[in-house]
């Protein structure tokens, strides 16, 4: 929401996406309220590749293509030991957090940037990319994953006039930082806990 209404501000076309079709649309129709400018959905879930691969083919017709890709898809995962871990929901993590941003750049870089300026990619990274972090194994796998990829996209960009960058905007109150409280200290761990519901409660 943060990220779509500064592009809103800043006078950009968008396209948003999100499993939950009735979220979206609210949010769409508030920023096209509050800003002079077009805000398009496209409900899907793009840890399917089909997901991804729609959310390009409806940003290439609608647009033609793409200046501006951001990848913001994420779930926390499963909370506690690794071993503890159920296996559909460590694979569901890796395939939301990674594989989706992934796929997302694979279909959208043919067809990038739209004019004659310079196209930018932007994934989202956070906690567990740049330290171990016990209890949250699939996320950290994940980020830290996603983070190795956005410096090898760059250099694999150079001289295609797009810019790639990860940026790990710190502990927010979101739903993943909800989800950590609502584990609780015994699976998510006492500094976790602390952080993530000091976050909660300050917003």
């Amino acid at each position: 929401r943060a990220i779509a209404e500064a592009y809103c501000r800043a006078g950009a076309v968008l396209l948003l996406s999100s499993k939950d079709e009735t979220a979206l649309q609210a949010l769409a129709g508030d920023l096209s309220a509050r800003y002079s400018t077009d805000v398009s959905t496209l409900a899907c879930d793009l840890s399917h590749p089909d997901g991804a691969r729609r959310l390009a083919d409806e940003s290439r017709r609608r647009f033609g293509g793409l200046d501006i890709l951001v990848n913001t898809a994420a779930v926390i995962g499963p909370i506690g030991p690794t071993w503890e871990n159920d296996w559909s929901e460590w694979r569901y993590t890796i395939e939301t957090n990674l594989f989706a941003a992934v796929r997302l750049c694979q279909f959208c870089i043919p067809f990038m940037p739209l004019d004659s300026g310079r196209g930018k990619i932007v994934n989202l990274s956070g906690g567990g990319a740049t330290s171990p972090r016990p209890h949250f194994s699939a996320y950290a796998a994940a980020k830290t994953g996603l983070v190795r990829f956005s410096e090898t996209l760059a250099q694999e960009l150079e001289g295609r006039q797009i810019d790639v960058n990860c940026i790990a905007p710190g502990i927010l109150n979101s739903g993943l930082t909800r989800a950590v409280v609502s584990a609780g200290p015994e699976r998510a761990g006492i500094r976790e806990y602390e952080v993530a519901r000091e976050a909660v409660n300050r917003e």
